[in-house]
Formats: C-alpha cells, structure tokens, sequence
C-alpha cells in the first residue's frame, strides 16, 4: 500500500464558508479509496467568520461548525476517524477522515 499526500495552502487567502466546504469536498474527493487526510478548523458549534493575528499579519478564514464539517466529510464519502479539541483552551479542532 502506498502512501498518498495531499496538501492544500491557502496562506492569507480569506476563504468563506462554501470555499471552505468546497475544498474539504475536493479533499476527499481526491483520495483514493482507504485513503487519509488530516483537516483543522475552528472548534464551534455554527459557522463563523474568523480573524487571527497569531503568527503575524492578520489571516481571514471561516468555520463551518464541527456539525456541518462531519456532515460534509460523510457527504463526500469519508469517514471521521478522530476527532479532537488540540489547543485547549482556544475553541480549535483537528480532524483525521478517511476515504470509504
């Protein structure tokens, strides 16, 4: 079995929430069947519009919500493996799926 990258960047690019929905379904959609891919978002209950000045200039991003992102992961027929909030206490989420 080989391994399979996909990297997607959008660095100070301002991405909202169909673009986000657009590209976690172009992501599982590139893989191949069983394959795996890791997403991090926001950690929140609806979607919202987010700006963030941690690393510097100011990045614009949105969040789908952690419902609306499960539900488009299995939309796009992947399945959510893990699921975990990783900067505590700042409200963000990873995400590792895989391809059905």
């Amino acid at each position: 079995m080989g391994v399979q990258i996909i990297f997607e960047q959008f660095p100070f690019v301002r991405i909202g929430q169909l673009g986000s929905e657009s590209v976690l379904r172009r992501l599982c959609g590139a893989l191949t069947s069983r394959g795996v891919f890791i997403w991090t978002t926001g950690g929140l209950d609806g979607p919202e519009e987010k700006q963030d000045s941690a690393m510097g200039p100011p990045v614009y991003y949105s969040v789908l919500g952690i419902p609306q992102t499960l539900q488009t992961v299995a939309d796009a027929g992947c399945i959510c493996r893990h699921l975990e909030y990783d900067q505590l206490p700042e409200k963000h989420v990873f995400l590792i799926a895989q391809k059905a």
